[in-house]
Parts: C-alpha cells; structure tokens; sequence
C-alpha cells in the first residue's frame, strides 16, 4: 500500500508543480489522472495527504529566511538572488519572487489540505484513516496561515476554496480561524488508524503534539496567556515533530545556507551570546569567513555559517521542545506571575549548561526570554513575530511584507499594503 501511494505522489507532485498556476488540479495529459479521479477516490485522497505534507516541506525554506533576514538572524551576500537581498535591505517589490514563493506554496498546501476536507466524506475509508487525514488537513492549514502571519503579512484570505477572489481577514481573525482548525484536529486525531500512522502520516510527524504546539504558539500570538499556557504545558515532555527529506526531495535550506552558500550568520550571535551557552556551536560554525563574498550590512571578516541541516536529507523540526517552555514562561511574565516565569527560564538555562537567573522585576523577566527565545528558537520562523510581541519590532529591516503582485493583478480584495 505505502509504495503504491509514494508512486501516486510522486506522480502528483510533479504534475502538480508542472501544471500549478491557480492552485489548480486540472490536467489534460491522458496518461495521468484527472483532478475526478484524485479527489474522488481512497488513494487517491491518500496521496494527497502525503503529498500536502510533501508540499509543508518542500516550502519551508522561504518562511524561515524571509523573518529570519528581516529580524537580523541572516546575512545575505553576492551568492544570494537579488530579491533575498531586498529583505536586507529594507526595500522589498510588490514583486519580489521570494515573497511570491512564500504565498503561493502556502496556498498551493492550503489547496491540497481543502482537496482533503471538501471530498472526504465522499470517499470509501475506515473512521480512523478519514479521521487522520481530516486532522492532518486541517493541522497543515492552520500552519500554513500561522506561517503567512508570523512571516509578515498583515492580513491574508482564510476561505480560498474554489474561490477567485477570496476576501481578506485581519490576523486576529486568521489566528482565530486556524485555532478553531487545530481544536478540531485535536478531536480527530484521538483516533486514528493504524493504516493513517504507518501508510500515511510523515515519519516523525508527530501530529497530537504538532496540534499543541500551534495551539499555544497561536494563543500566544493573540495575547491570550491562559490558553498559551495550558496548551503548551499538554505538549509531552521532549517532543518534537519533523519533515523528513530524501535524496529525491532534498532539504531546501541545505541548499540555501550550504550549497550555494547564500546566507550567514552576523557576528552578534556570537559575540551576545552568554559564555558556556552550548547551543551556540549546535548552531553556529566555530570560525568567521567571507568566503570572498559581498556581505552588504555586515562585517564580512564576522560572518558565520550556520551548522543546521548541512546534510540534504536533514529533517526539519516543525517545533521544539524548549518552545512549549518559553511560552509557559512568558505566559506567566506577562500575567505578572514571575517565580513561574524563572522556573521555566531556568529549564531552558539549565539545559544549556547556563547558570540560574533570578530576578523579581517583570521588564527584566521578558528581557530574559526573548534573549533564551532568539537562541533556543534561532532559525524556526518566530523571530519576526517575537520583535512585533515583545515591543521591539523597529529593530526589524520592515515590519510588515508586501502582497505579491500577481495575487493584486488577480484578486481585487487585495488590501493596500500597511
């Protein structure tokens, strides 16, 4: 059964990026299956649930080094294309590729995840397979609209199916509407089938967890503690949940910080960093280079690599751990209940292999976090985000992107850009 879906999807991906323009299934090659046959059938549902995850991972790069450029986590140099170097540069085009990219593989995903919801029920499959799937699309959804906001867009269209012009809704609405998709996910993926786990679902995606994860991550967005907290303290102890990669779909930020070698990392995250921090060589390459490149903005003799996902089939971490942490730690700052908020600040410390902090002051509390949130969370996409929360969104390169053009030439609704 397994290998007859990776056939399916792969047939699917490559037919899918062939033919994507407006998200659209629609095909004419009598050799390859109709958009009918795909969604009206259990494997051909199936395949789609591993291609939609398929989809998450092969669009990762962007939504890490688009904030991670604009929050100063990333330099770029010659190597890099010229619109990367916008975001550096604090004048980003209506249509600069990058940013295109960045929308339309989330919709494409959004797309697949909407193929899923919209003809499942008229499929042949087991409860515990139609339940999985349903909570798969629905948690992919939603983590392709927390993606959109936390990347910089300022409102984005949450109803797109079938759609050609979708309205736009404000991020507190998206926010709500991915948290209402992920609290039905949650019901869901209680139970699954066997068929789901082994068949269908993405090794190491760990989809419960995954679900928590967003929870709290989105209610910490909204400023909603209570919540924030809750979720994140129902994460289990240690987990993490990963996109796996192959030597047929590769890891795109291999490609982006080691084979073309088009970002570093700016001299200030070593040199902020607190002695004997031990996550600082995870991340970071031990010696400075420039690799006779143009660093634009940076000193080129401070330059660093960064150590994760040298090899192409390195997994990505779609959360951390030490994330579920930090949001119980800043949930209770920002409620003032501070021996809380050093508890769970000196797990993170402790872990790596940093002294006890203590202190009884709120701003000095949420200084705190931010400081162990930019190291423990470095390069996971939040760093924009957490410049906007924390009150310190004028030290990013621009706090808001812009909406692609083609989605403006093709959608009236299309808001001015903030």
């Amino acid at each position: 059964m397994m290998k007859k879906i990776k056939l399916t999807l792969q047939l699917l991906v490559i037919l899918a990026f062939a033919a994507f323009t407006g998200c659209n299934l629609d095909i004419t090659n009598p050799n390859t299956p109709t958009e009918e046959q795909v969604l009206t059938t259990a494997e051909g549902l199936k395949a789609v649930s591993v291609g939609m995850q398929g989809r998450l991972a092969i669009g990762i790069d962007d939504p890490i080094i688009i904030p991670g450029l604009l929050a100063g986590e990333f330099s770029a140099n010659s190597n890099s294309f010229a619109n990367d170097r916008e975001f550096q540069d604090a004048v980003i085009i209506e249509d600069n590729a990058s940013v295109r990219l960045l929308w339309s593989h989330a919709y494409q995903t959004i797309k697949s995840a909407n193929d899923i919801l919209f003809n499942i029920d008229d499929v042949t499959l087991s409860d515990g397979t139609r339940n999985g799937m349903t909570a798969l699309a629905k948690t992919i959804k939603a983590i392709e609209f927390t993606i959109l906001l936390q990347s910089g867009f300022q409102q984005i269209p949450v109803e797109t199916y079938n759609t050609k012009a979708p309205k736009y809704v404000t991020k507190d609405a998206a926010m709500d509407r991915a948290l209402t998709l992920l609290a039905d996910a949650k019901v869901k993926a209680a139970n699954v089938s066997d068929e789901f786990n082994s068949d269908i679902l993405g090794a190491g995606f760990d989809l419960m967890n995954t679900i928590k994860m967003y929870q709290a991550r989105l209610s910490l967005m909204k400023g909603d503690y209570a919540n924030a907290a809750t979720f994140a303290a129902s994460v289990d102890a240690g987990a993490t949940s990963q996109l796996a990669y192959s030597a047929i779909n590769k890891n795109p930020l291999t490609d982006n910080f080691h084979t073309r070698n088009m970002f570093g990392v700016p001299a200030n995250w070593r040199a902020d960093a607190e002695a004997g921090d031990t996550r600082i060589d995870v991340l970071f390459s031990a010696t400075s280079y420039n690799g006779g490149l143009d660093w634009p903005n940076a000193d080129e003799n401070n330059i660093y690599s960064l150590n994760l996902w040298a090899g192409e089939q390195d997994p990505y971490d779609l959360f951390k751990y030490g994330e579920a942490v930090l949001i119980q730690a800043e949930a209770a700052a920002r409620t003032n209940d501070l021996p809380t908020a050093v508890t769970n600040i000196n797990i993170i410390r402790s872990a790596a292999g940093l002294a006890n902090f203590a202190s009884s002051e709120q701003a000095a509390v949420l200084d705190e976090i931010l400081k162990q949130r930019q190291y423990e969370l470095f390069a996971t996409g939040v760093s924009l985000e957490d410049l906007r929360r924390f009150g310190k969104i004028n030290q990013a390169k621009v706090a808001w992107l812009p909406y692609p053009q083609l989605e403006r030439d093709s959608n009236p609704n299309t808001p001015a850009n903030p």
